[in-house]
């Protein structure tokens, strides 16, 4: 970006952001659980599920499921490059839910999530706990406050 600051002209080129915005996302996804009313029978994976059903849809294990992702704990944006997305299955990865009832705030909370990560990254190197302890509650949550510390970058 050559000392520009972020701006909606260079999203598509925050390669690096997106991946680590989206690993981010696996590791920690805002609704760790979701719930869906099966709205007639169904057989899925061999099972059968009667309407009326209430199904539980773990992205928090799905996310972290070997099937999926090696290493699963490890925070490794790079299992976002290249065409290595395309080998998972569609739902292996949805910290936004699917279907027709995704979070209508999806594509902005994610343009939203590059400039911010972008802005702040060029200007200071933040550090803190990498591994902080979640807790389930409305949404998936550090179970203590987590403490971020900022450096000005000299070249910024």
């Amino acid at each position: 970006m050559d000392g520009d600051r972020p701006g909606i002209e260079h999203v598509p080129r925050l390669e690096c952001t997106e991946r680590v915005i989206k690993e981010a996302m696996r590791l920690y996804p805002p609704v760790f659980i979701m719930f869906r009313r099966a709205t007639e029978d169904a057989v899925v994976g061999g099972y059968q599920i009667p309407e009326g059903t209430i199904l539980a849809l773990p992205q928090f294990r799905l996310h972290a499921d070997e099937r999926f992702y090696d290493d699963p704990d490890a925070f490794r944006p790079d299992r976002w490059a290249d065409d290595r997305e395309a080998d998972r299955p569609e739902y292996a990865y949805f910290p936004f839910g699917g279907g027709p009832r995704h979070c209508i705030g999806m594509r902005f909370a994610t343009l939203e999530m590059k400039l911010v990560l972008a802005t702040l990254s060029r200007r200071f190197e933040l550090l803190s706990d990498p591994n902080p302890e979640v807790t389930a509650a409305a949404t998936l949550q550090p179970k203590e406050n987590v403490r971020v510390r900022l450096h000005e970058r000299r070249d910024a």
